[in-house]
């Protein structure tokens, strides 16, 4: 009976832990990148593992905020890329270069370290259901 009773206090120490272990800003871990402020999608929208990419890169690799040139996204302001980033607008600004521009970027560094990467090509990320 005692074994039984701290197997019992043992699991529950260690759900708490983990639960407590996940950041508090935690999103999906798989999640389907479509933002809904594209009218139309010229391709099918990439399924992006937040828990992979997260256990690998800090929060500021992805996400951002600037005031005064400085990052400053904590969690609490809105994360979707087209809150800033607008569909229409100058190159650099759009929200498909933003998207295009961080992945691709980080991708191609990854696997000049020769780390395996998710994809570089269009199809790779944005796969067609069959």
């Amino acid at each position: 009976m005692r074994l039984m009773r701290f197997l019992a206090a043992c699991t529950l120490v260690l759900a708490v832990g983990l639960i407590a272990s996940r950041p508090a800003t935690a999103q999906e871990d798989v999640m389907q990148l479509a933002d809904p402020a594209f009218a139309t999608h010229q391709r099918p929208g990439v399924t992006f593992d937040h828990a992979t990419h997260s256990g690998t890169l800090d929060c500021l690799s992805c996400h951002h905020y600037y005031e005064n040139g400085q990052n400053v996204w904590d969690g609490s302001q809105d994360s979707k890329c087209s809150s800033c980033h607008k569909v229409e607008g100058g190159e650099n600004a759009t929200l498909m270069n933003a998207y295009h521009r961080l992945c691709i970027n980080c991708h191609t560094e990854t696997l000049k370290r020769g780390e395996k990467v998710g994809g570089l090509m269009c199809g790779q990320c944005h796969a067609r259901k069959q």
